[in-house]
């Protein structure tokens, strides 16, 4: 499902098509009362498999609880509804566009000697947003470069939580997806995240946690780092070393087999990644010894009466030397001086 240019959906005006996707389109479009623009997302759910009602108390309760998301590396979504056209759930998000006006996810970044720094700046901004929606009780489940839109100044945001699970207790949507597809033996959901991102256990069909999320943030670093999949065997990894920060000691904790073994807190990473640790400066070294804080303070007392005697010293020879100063001496002392000299 398609429209074009001038295409009327709700209160929004189509403007162009700016991506798609396995779960639907995203379009630039202008409100039409406002003449702000924003993005939208059209899902594309095949409405024949569902119930219509199930489908509708779905996509709205996932929505009430992207809506109340705030965080500045994340795509705010503020409004959500059906196509009266053609029945077709939206989402209403923030617009973002690069310098040049056009949307860019990580996908398009060309990985060849690309700076780490950048590498760098892009884990703290998405390990962030990922703290933030667990936090809220919301795991992604489609962490990839392609959900990962770059700002004009070259931070990213995560975009694309329409395939977001809701584990809050109050806000539980289930684990049956929307759709299914047959892999094998198992049935892997086509809201569950794309392939080479998807955390083992999801893969043997076990419940989704936000270590899962974990898991696909560290595929995406090896990805952006080496170019590379990351495989059980660990090929990528071996590449890590070579990099100036220690990928190689925070990756290999993302990627852990087992979802217990993987960080909770992902933010706090990178400290690790810096080559140097930082260690106390001399001032807090010095701070926190009192026998170190004693000696200072006889050191700095001796060099006190040196300098007090340094001043007594002057005194003395500006006195015997005669008044040098240009001001006119007081009567006093003119009486004082001896006659003649």
């Amino acid at each position: 499902m398609e429209f074009e240019a001038g295409h009327r959906i709700g209160a929004y005006r189509i403007i162009r098509c700016i991506g798609k996707g396995g779960m639907g389109t995203v379009y630039e479009v202008e409100h039409i009362e406002l003449g702000v623009h924003y993005a939208l997302k059209v899902f594309s759910f095949d409405m024949s498999k569902m119930d219509g009602a199930l489908l509708r108390r779905k996509f709205l309760d996932e929505g009430k609880a992207l809506a109340r998301l705030k965080h500045p590396n994340l795509t705010h979504v503020f409004d959500l509804a059906f196509d009266e056209e053609t029945g077709a759930p939206y989402f209403v998000m923030d617009l973002v566009l690069y310098k040049d006006g056009e949307p860019y996810t990580l996908d398009a970044v060309d990985t060849s000697g690309l700076d780490e720094r950048h590498v760098l700046r892009w884990f703290k901004d998405v390990a962030g947003a990922l703290d933030y929606i667990h936090k809220e009780g919301i795991i992604h489940r489609d962490i990839k470069p392609g959900n990962m839109l770059l700002k004009a100044n070259r931070h990213v945001v995560v975009t694309d939580l329409g395939v977001a699970k809701v584990f809050d207790e109050h806000l539980f949507l289930g684990d049956e997806g929307l759709s299914t597809e047959k892999t094998g033996a198992m049935l892997v959901s086509q809201m569950a995240g794309t392939r080479h991102y998807i955390a083992p256990e999801v893969l043997k069909g076990n419940r989704s946690t936000p270590a899962v999320d974990a898991y696909a943030l560290g595929v995406t670093m090896v990805k952006l780092l080496t170019g590379l999949w990351y495989d059980e065997h660990h090929e990528a990894l071996s590449m890590l070393s070579k990099y100036k920060l220690r990928w190689n000691a925070v990756l290999p904790l993302l990627l852990a087999p087992k979802p217990e073994r993987r960080p909770l807190q992902l933010a706090p990473l990178a400290e690790q990644l810096d080559p140097h640790p930082r260690t106390p400066t001399a001032p807090e070294a010095v701070a926190s010894s009192p026998g170190t804080r004693k000696y200072l303070s006889i050191i700095f007392s001796a060099i006190g009466l040196i300098l007090s005697g340094i001043l007594v010293w002057l005194g003395i020879r500006n006195l015997q030397q005669g008044h040098v100063d240009d001001t006119p001496p007081s009567s006093s002392a003119m009486e004082a001086q001896p006659i003649g000299k």
